[in-house]
């Protein structure tokens, strides 16, 4: 759950050939990412 190389990006834009949604691809990762973290320290903060 991270941010893909510049690679990555680069083909994914090329593929989808829309700036829309290489933004989307990364925002939601982020996102998921992001989200998965808080779970985490939520959780596990309540255990410890």
């Amino acid at each position: 759950l991270y941010v893909p190389c510049l690679a990555t990006i680069a083909v994914l834009y090329k593929e989808t050939q829309s700036w829309k949604w290489t933004g989307f691809s990364i925002g939601l990762s982020l996102s998921l990412a992001y989200s998965l973290a808080l779970m985490v320290t939520w959780f596990g903060g309540a255990f410890i």
